[in-house]
Parts: structure tokens; C-alpha cells; sequence
């Protein structure tokens, strides 16, 4: 049924390139890219021989119509996928889905704002609450209304996504993310942005540690209701200095227990107009963790729907939940087309008796969520990260990354992995074009 539906999408969109192809209204555009990567004590115990190493491959082609009048449809197919994961080279996999597929009006009724309906990114700011998470090998994308009022200086977003449906087969009740993000370089001497984002989540939280699973059709006696309100202060990247500040608060009701939490976050750097354009950044993160599980408080910070991986190190271990992050960082430019940098970064749990989060961070609260649970005593450090990486882009379309960290381990994991903590490796080289 899928491989028929794509080959019927297919044929379709190539009559679309024949009868469109001497205009200008059809666009082709795409990515192939491959990432090795090896990651050795992933559990920070190499008396479990968990050393990995794969390669990511994925490829996206997207197809945009411009029919006038401000009316345009956008659909990027996508195929991720682990190399050998077929299991022969006979075997097909069935890895191919819609990434993107939406409806674009622009002045509808010559009314001041744009539509977007389908299943598009949606990625503001900082993208530490809501990124399209482009690292990931699917990389993430919503099901949503989205409708904006203004243009690139100044502009306000009013969205609605469906991110879970309990009509599907293997989704048990749904998951609604909505919210207002507005951005402006007008009213400050530096871009200001203010929002407020909604998470409603219909399963069961009355169990913290185990909201309802697939198939239970028990009603929901406590449900999950999050607010978030925040704002975020910030310079073009461009600009030789350039610094990000951003805090955010969150209320609601977390099954019987009262939401409070926040966060805060603060990035810099400066490059310097010489050779190589040597550059310096430097930054802190607090995410607050909840010093009391068995309260009727829940003070853990939830990142939502992060791009976890451009603030917290390479190897993707910590978020913004319960977190106190430092890092500082140096890169050179030889030429236009290569540089190359480091990055340190100092991590602890921002409470001792919270759990130390995955890169997701603290959504639903179930065990996939965190490395480890909280011991008493166990401290705080979590460890400290080197990253050290290098971008080159070859022939104009050809982007090369390389990079190796290694992850050395604090008090935290050592007084809560049993008889051993050991350091974790990391390593990656991915090969990416696009057009």
C-alpha cells in the first residue's frame, strides 16, 4: 500500500516537471547525506562491550509549485535509513515517507498574514524549545495550521499541531501542541522574541511513572497541561559580536501535581576581522529539576521539542531538564570554505534529586526519558565533554564534517552506575550535498 502511494506520488510530480519545465513555478530540491558514526561506553561501562558504529544515510527530494496568487504546495519525500539494515542486498525496506506536505496561501482574501496547512517544521529562535532537529537522521516535522501575520523583521505565529491521534492503531489518546511566537528587530536595537507555547497530552498522569500505554482504554482520570512563556533576546550571527539570552517559565497540571518550573540560557562569542577570523563563544544553560518527586509539585523544566544538539555538546548527552550547563569554545577559518574549533562543556544535574535527562529532556516522565535515576548522595557532576570538529565544503554542494569528543565522567555517574564509570567516545564523518 505505501510503495503504491508513492508511485502514484511520483508520477504525478514527474507530469508536473514535463509540463512545467521550462517555468520558472517548479522546483526541485534535495539532500543526500551519509554520517559513520562510532560511539564507544554509550552506558559508561566498558565491562559491557556496547561499542557501535553505523552509517546514516538519508535523502530527501522536495517538489514546490507555485500556482500565483500567492498559492503554492511544497511535499519533500524522505528515505532514512541504516546501511545493512535490510539484511540482504536483496531485501527492499520500506523506509520512504512524507517529510514535508503542505498548502501555502499567502494574503488570503488579501487579508495581512499567510496560511500554512500540512506537515511542515516549525523552528523559531534558539530552536531550544522547538527545532526542526536537523541532525537526526529523520529529523522532525509537525502536522499543523500554522498562520503568520508579517514578513522577516517583524512577525507573529499562531499555530495548532496534532502530534498524537488516538484513531490511530498503536497511539493511545491524543497530543495537541499549539502556541504564539512572535519576533521583531524593530522595536529593540536587536531582534526580541516573546511566545507562549501549550502542550495538552490526554493519556493518563495520575502515574507519573507510567502514563497510560498503547491500548488502554481506560478514561483519563489526570491529564498533562503545560504552558510555557518565555522570551529570548538576541544578535545576528553575522555581527562580530554576538550573544542570545532567553528564560523561560512553566505552569500547568502534571496529573495531580502543579507545574513549576524554568529555565534560563545564555550564549556569546566574538570573531575577529583578520586572518583565519579567529572566533570565541562562550555560554550557560540552567534547566530546574524537581527537588522533591513525591510532592505535589513538578519542577522539572521541559524542552518540548528541542534541537538539543547545537547547545549541549556533540554527543547528545544532556538537555535542557533539570541542568546546569557551562561551555566555552574557539574555532579558525583558514579559508572561506574550512574551519575547525573546540568546545568544552562543564555538565551537572541543576538538582541532585532529579534524574540526569536524555537530550530530549523531561516530557512525559517515563524511563525512556533519562540516563540515570537520582541516588542520594550521588552529587551533582555529571562529567565534562571535549568536542573538537571540522566543516569543509568542497566544490560549492559538497559539505564534509569530521569530529571526535569524548565524554569524561563525574561523581554523579560514578556513585549511580554500580562498580564502574568509565569515559565515552564518540567519533563522526558525515559527507552531505545538496541542491
Amino acid at each position: 500500500m505505501i510503495r503504491s502511494s508513492l508511485a502514484i506520488f511520483t508520477a504525478i510530480f514527474l507530469l508536473g516537471i514535463l509540463h512545467a519545465r521550462a517555468q520558472e513555478s517548479f522546483k526541485i530540491s534535495g539532500e543526500l547525506r551519509m554520517r559513520g558514526e562510532a560511539r564507544n561506553n554509550a552506558d559508561f561501562n566498558s565491562d559491557r562491550l556496547d561499542g557501535t558504529a553505523k552509517v546514516l544515510n538519508r535523502l530527501r527530494l522536495g517538489f514546490l509549485r507555485q500556482f500565483g496568487h500567492g498559492l503554492l504546495i511544497f511535499a519533500q519525500l524522505q528515505d532514512s535509513r541504516i546501511w545493512g539494515e535490510e539484511g540482504s542486498s536483496l531485501t527492499p525496506l520500506h523506509a520512504v515517507d512524507l517529510h514535508q506536505a503542505y498548502l501555502e496561501i499567502d494574503h488570503p482574501a488579501k487579508l495581512p498574514f499567510l496560511i500554512r496547512l500540512g506537515r511542515q517544521q516549525l523552528s523559531f529562535g534558539s530552536e531550544r524549545l522547538l527545532g526542526s532537529y536537523d541532525w537526526d537522521n529523520v529529523g522532525r516535522a509537525f502536522d499543523a495550521l500554522n498562520v503568520q501575520f508579517g514578513g522577516d523583521e517583524q512577525k507573529l505565529n499562531l499555530w495548532l499541531a496534532q502530534t498524537r491521534d488516538h484513531n490511530a492503531p498503536t497511539v493511545a489518546r491524543n497530543q495537541e501542541f499549539g502556541g504564539a511566537y512572535f519576533s521583531s528587530s524593530r522595536l529593540l536595537p536587536m531582534t526580541f522574541d516573546a511566545y507562549v507555547l501549550v502542550l495538552y497530552d490526554a493519556r493518563n498522569f495520575e502515574s507519573v511513572a507510567n502514563p497510560a500505554a498503547p491500548g488502554d482504554q481506560e478514561e483519563p482520570k489526570k491529564t498533562l497541561t503545560l504552558y510555557t512563556i518565555g522570551a529570548r533576546l538576541g544578535s545576528p550571527r553575522a555581527q562580530r559580536f554576538h550573544y542570545d539570552l532567553e528564560g523561560a517559565y512553566q505552569t500547568g497540571q502534571r496529573g495531580f501535581r502543579d507545574i513549576s518550573a524554568y529555565g534560563m540560557a545564555l550564549h556569546a562569542g566574538y570573531t575577529w576581522e583578520r586572518r583565519w577570523r579567529p572566533a570565541i563563544h562562550a555560554g550557560y544553560v540552567f534547566g530546574s529539576g524537581d527537588h522533591d518527586p513525591n510532592d505535589e509539585k513538578s519542577e522539572t523544566f521541559s524542552n518540548l521539542f528541542p534541537d538539543a544538539h547545537r547547545h549541549f555538546g556533540a554527543m547528545d548527552y544532556a538537555g535542557w531538564s533539570n541542568i546546569s550547563a557551562t561551555h566555552i569554545g574557539a574555532q579558525i577559518s583558514p579559508t572561506e570554505n574550512f574551519s575547525c574549533g573546540a568546545a568544552w562543556h562543564w555538565l551537572s544535574v541543576a538538582d541532585e534529586q532529579d534524574a540526569w535527562y536524555r537530550a530530549g529532556g523531561f516530557n512525559i516522565g517515563t524511563p525512556l526519558e533519562f540516563y540515570r535515576r537520582a541516588v542520594p548522595g550521588a552529587g551533582k557532576r555529571l562529567g565534562n565533554e571535549l568536542d573538537i570538529y571540522a566543516t569543509c565544503i568542497y566544490r560549492e554542494h559538497l559539505n564534509l564534517q569530521l569530529g571526535l569528543s569524548k565524554f569524561f565522567v563525574g561523581e554523579f555517574v560514578k556513585n549511580t552506575g554500580g562498580m564502574r564509570a568509565d569515559d565515552s567516545i564518540f567519533g563522526y564523518l558525515s559527507v552531505a550535498v545538496k541542491f
